[in-house]
């Protein structure tokens, strides 16, 4: 994963801080939703910290 090596922090690629529904984590997201209700999900907030676009579907 050569991507992942530089000489500083600064310089290396960061992964992406998922924002959910306007949490922020870098763990899973969890929560309970009653069987046949909808679930709606947001993570149009989600960045990437060394300020690379982001792109997901």
């Amino acid at each position: 994963m050569d991507w992942t090596v530089a000489n500083s922090k600064a310089d290396a690629n960061h992964n992406p801080i998922i924002v959910l529904n306007k949490n922020e984590r870098k763990d899973l997201a969890k929560g309970k939703v009653k069987a046949g209700n909808k679930v709606q999900l947001s993570a149009k907030e989600t960045f990437v910290p060394d300020g690379h676009q982001l792109r997901y579907k």
